[in-house]
């Protein structure tokens, strides 16, 4: 189960936007068993991390904050949806991700323990399953529904995890092509093409070592996002008299006018709105997305296929800009290494993910990577001494999604 780097698509996809992306040569490994127990038994190989086990229903209880929280979750909405008959299975795990790094750690351990349930008790072969999940786009949509609580199709929703994002890392997880960054839009998901990673370019991962926490403050800011997103479409509807769903439909409807009209109507429809003394600053949440979504993002693709680096470096120059000042979402910690990268001769630098801590990437040269890479630890690891240990720096290679590597009776 891969992780995965989103190079652009910052907070797109639960608003029907697009997303260029690609799933990692890192992520988590497992090795799994039925026990014919009733239960579901994790080992991390990690030993920080240890040992979890739950009975196998709808009804188990994980300490708040505890990484047992995500399997509990996978297993409580499979029992909900296909039966707490389901057999017990045992997972020895571990992943070379860092742990709430913004590479979709979390997503990836989901998948992870679903396919391993799934195997095991062969949900691929029900007719339930089969009547709802059609192919692996739709199977990255039911279990980004595991994840935020929603029903998908026929299959009843439950709680979540408690984050309300979208579909965009399950997806490439599960469908990454070896050597490609792949276009996808979302709501529904639609595979839009693959670009081959040039060969001259190398992204380095730039981990700082600062969580990027779903929990606690930090799911109440990562939530705000996607709510901000949902209060420009609200507050749209019911100034125009529409009844779009997702930003991306206000983007379709005013196609015909210019960007800046588009960006009054919003203004009309959201200025000034306020949530305990706080000004949410609606029209930016907006321009952001259109701004990723219809320029940034087609300027990347099309920069990618004629190998205009300067045109990818700028558009992804902009687009961390506007995740910075729109979306509120990039720490100090992330800013400092973007930076210093640029600083230091990269290409360009992004935050990536969700945001809130986290990781940045650098664009480099690739006969310049390593080199580069042993530059830019030391005047990190100077400016925040509190992260120098977890903190560190790799190359990150576009890979295959999810795989089976071996299996036997």
């Amino acid at each position: 189960m891969p992780g995965r780097l989103e190079v652009l698509g910052k907070h797109t996809d639960y608003a029907g936007g697009h997303s260029l992306l690609f799933a990692m040569d890192r992520g988590f490994y497992c090795l799994c068993k039925a026990n014919r127990k009733h239960m579901i038994r994790l080992r991390d190989v990690n030993p920080s991390y240890g040992e979890r086990a739950f009975s196998v229903s709808q009804q188990p209880k994980s300490p708040i904050g505890d990484w047992a929280n995500y399997p509990m979750t996978v297993v409580k909405r499979l029992c909900k949806n296909f039966g707490a008959d389901l057999d017990g299975v045992d997972i020895a795990f571990g992943s070379d991700l860092p742990s709430a790094g913004g590479m979709s750690s979390s997503s990836a351990l989901m998948i992870m323990v679903f396919l391993a349930v799934a195997s095991v008790n062969g949900l691929f072969d029900r007719p339930d399953y089969r009547k709802n999940i059609a192919d692996s786009l739709d199977l990255a949509m039911y279990l980004a529904c595991i994840e935020n609580g929603q029903t998908f199709r026929g299959f009843a929703g439950d709680r979540g995890v408690g984050t309300f994002g979208g579909s965009e890392d399950h997806t490439i997880i599960l469908n990454g092509r070896q050597g490609m960054i792949s276009l996808y839009q979302f709501a529904p998901t639609l595979h839009k093409g693959d670009l081959p990673m040039p060969k001259d370019l190398a992204y380095i991962i730039l981990y700082s070592g600062a969580r990027a926490e779903k929990t606690g403050e930090a799911m109440r800011k990562y939530n705000l996002a996607a709510r901000r997103a949902k209060l420009v479409v609200d507050l749209y509807n019911r100034t125009h008299g529409t009844k779009h769903l997702l930003m991306r439909q206000i983007v379709d409807e005013n196609k015909s006018l210019e960007p800046e009209a588009t960006f009054a109507k919003i203004r009309r429809a959201t200025a000034h709105y306020t949530e305990k003394g706080q000004d949410l600053d609606l029209p930016s949440r907006f321009r952001q997305f259109y701004m990723e979504d219809q320029e940034f993002i087609p300027e990347a693709a099309r920069a990618l296929a004629l190998h205009d680096y300067e045109l990818l470096a700028r558009v992804t120059n902009l687009s961390h800009r506007a995740s910075k000042t729109c979306l509120w979402n990039i720490s100090a910690e992330v800013e400092f290494m973007r930076r210093e990268a640029l600083r230091l001769g990269a290409l360009a630098a992004s935050g990536f993910g969700a945001g809130f801590g986290g990781s940045a990437y650098a664009l480099v040269w690739a006969d310049e990577a390593l080199e580069f890479q042993k530059r830019i630890e030391g005047p990190y690891r100077k400016r925040f001494a509190s992260h120098a240990k977890k903190a560190f720096v790799f190359q990150a290679h576009p890979s295959r999604g999810a795989c089976e590597l071996s299996s036997r009776p």
